[in-house]
Order: C-alpha cells, then sequence, then structure tokens
C-alpha cells in the first residue's frame, strides 16, 4: 500500500466542524473527504476505503464504502447525527476482522444499544 492514511482522521479542523453544521451537501463532502483513500489495518489484512456514495439525511447518513480493489465487497455505514468519521473507521476495522461468514452488509454506527 503505498501512503499510509490510517492513524485516525487527518481532516483540516474545517472539514470536522463542518460535519457539526448538519447541512447534507456540506456532511456528504467533509464525510468524502475524510472516509475516501483511507487504509484499514485489520489483524489479517489492510485495505484501502473508497467511498461509493453518501446519502445525507437529517438525522441520519448512510455511506457506502468498501475496498477500493473490490468493488463486490462493500458495506454500508449508517450514522447517526453526522458521527465523527473516527468512529466509522473504527466500524470498519472491527468489520474487517470477522470472518467474511460474519460480515453484514451494514453497520450502524453512533447508535446507542
Amino acid at each position: 500500500m503505498d501512503q499510509e492514511r490510517s492513524q485516525g482522521v487527518h481532516a483540516d479542523p474545517a472539514v470536522l466542524h463542518a460535519l457539526s453544521l448538519g447541512e447534507p451537501a456540506v456532511v456528504r463532502d467533509a464525510l468524502f473527504a475524510c472516509l475516501d483513500g483511507q487504509l484499514i489495518r485489520g489483524r489479517e489484512r489492510a485495505w484501502r476505503t473508497e467511498v461509493v456514495s453518501i446519502v445525507a439525511e437529517r438525522d441520519v447518513t448512510w455511506v457506502q464504502i468498501g475496498p477500493a480493489d473490490d468493488h463486490a465487497t462493500s458495506v454500508v455505514l449508517r450514522l447517526r447525527d453526522h458521527a465523527h468519521p473516527e468512529l466509522a473507521l473504527a466500524a470498519l476495522r472491527e468489520w474487517s476482522d470477522l470472518p467474511d461468514d460474519r460480515r453484514t452488509t451494514w453497520i450502524e454506527v453512533g447508535f446507542r444499544g
């Protein structure tokens, strides 16, 4: 993997602030900037993210994301109240560590039990 970018979200503070505003177009752009191209390191494998689509609604944002080199394998993140991108990356690391037969097709991020 070429340039590493997985030690957390290294976004401009203005981008992270934009997420807190909650405007759908701003949220989409900010999440894309934070999540696309990240290196997800699991226990057994590493992969680079590719954001496929983002749909921002009032209280929830849906992000379809998967490995850049395997478009058939993707997952949909359901982020509550525009959850911080670091939570999404942590969820992706956990998801990628699961055996293939235990991986879900979507993950809730920022929701409490």
